[in-house]
């Protein structure tokens, strides 16, 4: 293969790719011990962003019979270890420092500096090797379900028992069944508030008491140390106090019936990529919902007359793309309107309606694997829109 230079990186940070490149492993067959090597670029820190650049990264894997994936990693927030390890197709890490930094990291959008352009490493651990280099701007959230083999996260098998033991021991009955809670609070460490994408707790609470008291199931809460206390509930089981539980609360999300992402958050990645079906409300944007079981009731956008724009037309004419937030609905003197308490129990009854075969915490699940044709279509096209909700009250 040809030796990737600093100045192949510099350009193609500057390229997007806008037609279709087929990539393909043909001239592999005379080569049968040679894998196929995917080198992917995780630079999106934030949970979601990480994990859907996972799920993407693996399932190119899955893409080819005899293939390899390399994934590059700085460890800066406490998770990315964990989500890497709930990752079976991983076959080796690069896990970088602020000091060390390769070439490749031009394509890191999330850098204000220059990458220091070293090769050593590079060179070293078979870099030059790859066969496909995965950036960002290619890993889109909104070209996962073109896969024909979506890859699935999972947590480790050596720990299962011990967090299942943790969730009894806080309280949580193993006979019944329980769905995750998440929406999203200032004061996560990493984040700035973001009104937009934030929620009342006392409507989370008002969720959580219909689904004890009024559907008869046990609720989770999952999140970050310093969000809001809720009340002392039978069958409430709140683990977003405790400290450094990423696993604990994936082991959460992979058991539930289903996930109740009542703001538009990272944990709806998380769910999504172990198999749990996921509701999630107040949803902001258009692309983040790729599992089929899965579905999103979106915030209302108002025009400038105030009148409620069909949830259909609005994303019709690309009001939920991002950008839009900016670009259009403030110079147009559009406005969104977070969904009422109403609609979040009307749209927690229908989707735990959807769910009911789920009687007790959930089995791991796994996919049908589909042969693989050992080639792959670049960019990935789009299909079948998010599932989005429009409730009739």
């Amino acid at each position: 293969m040809a030796k990737y230079s600093y100045a192949d990186f510099s350009a193609l940070r500057r390229v997007r790719l806008h037609q279709n490149v087929t990539i393909t492993t043909d001239f592999r067959r005379v080569e049968t011990d040679r894998p196929f090597i995917v080198f992917a670029g995780l630079f999106d820190r934030s949970l979601g962003g990480f994990i859907y650049h996972n799920v993407f990264a693996a399932s190119v894997k899955l893409c080819f019979e005899n293939a390899r994936l390399h994934l590059l990693f700085h460890e800066d927030r406490t998770y990315l270890n964990d989500v890497t390890l709930m990752n079976p197709y991983v076959d080796e890490v690069w896990r970088q420092t602020v000091d060390r930094t390769l070439a490749f990291e031009e394509f890191d959008p999330s850098s204000y500096r220059r990458p220091v352009p070293t090769f050593d490493e590079w060179e070293q651990r078979a870099g030059p090797e790859a066969d496909l280099l995965l950036t960002p701007w290619i890993m889109h959230t909104g070209s996962m379900r073109a896969f024909a083999n979506r890859a699935r996260l999972r947590i480790p098998e050596k720990r299962v028992s011990a967090l299942g033991s943790k969730l009894v021991d806080l309280g949580l009955d193993p006979t019944r069944w329980f769905v995750t809670l998440h929406y999203r609070e200032p004061g996560y460490e990493g984040r700035r508030p973001d009104p937009l994408r934030e929620l009342d707790p006392g409507q989370a609470i008002t969720v959580t008491r219909h689904v004890i008291e009024n559907l008869g199931g046990q609720v989770v809460r999952i999140g970050h140390p310093g969000m809001t206390l809720f009340p002392d509930l039978p069958g409430f089981v709140d683990i977003s106090a405790v400290p450094n539980c990423f696993m604990l609360q994936a082991f959460a999300v992979a058991r539930s019936r289903c996930l109740l992402q009542l703001s538009d958050s990272g944990p709806m990645a998380l769910s999504q990529a172990v198999g749990t079906p996921t509701l999630v409300c107040n949803g902001v944007v258009s692309g983040n919902i790729f599992d089929e079981n899965s579905a999103c009731l979106p915030q209302r956008i108002l025009n400038g007359d105030g009148k409620v724009i069909p949830i259909e037309s609005a994303r019709r004419h690309g009001l939920y793309i991002r950008g839009a937030i900016d670009k259009i609905l403030r110079l147009k003197g559009y406005r969104r309107i977070k969904n009422t308490t109403e609609e979040l129990l009307a749209a927690t009854d229908l989707f735990l309606e959807e769910t009911k075969l789920c009687q007790t915490w959930r089995k791991p699940s796994s996919f049908r694997r589909i042969e693989p044709t050992n080639r792959i279509e670049l960019p990935l096209p789009e299909l079948d829109p998010d599932r989005f909700l429009e409730l009739d009250l």
